[in-house]
């Protein structure tokens, strides 16, 4: 997981290096919408796990699908959210005040 040295307690999943430089400390990147084992695993260790793919119908079902995963191997506190916000479809497109509304959103500030 890209960047997972800067997350602590809780792991915002995004898909590319791009939304993380956008979100800022505590978002990972799994590099696309597949994941690996090792990767879910990495994952279980948070204590929450908010996974943001893109708004698209089938970044949302793969996203749902890493949930159900890491919920399988121990990770109690996993949620799944559609980032389409303000219009927009990823974390990458949106302005560092649309990011602070979601993070408030969210509980992470």
């Amino acid at each position: 997981l890209y960047n997972a040295d800067n997350a602590t307690d809780t792991g915002v999943v995004l898909e590319g290096v791009y939304n993380v430089f956008r979100w800022g400390d505590g978002a990972v990147a799994s590099l696309g919408t597949s994941f690996t084992e090792s990767q879910i695993r990495a994952l279980a260790q948070f204590n929450r796990v908010i996974i943001a793919f893109d708004s698209e119908k089938k970044a949302q079902m793969k996203a749902k699908k890493l949930a159900k995963s890491v919920s399988a191997i121990g990770c109690k506190n996993v949620e799944v959210v559609d980032f389409e916000f303000a219009g927009k479809k990823d974390v990458a497109e949106c302005s560092e005040e649309e990011i602070q509304e979601f993070k408030k959103e969210l509980n992470l500030l």
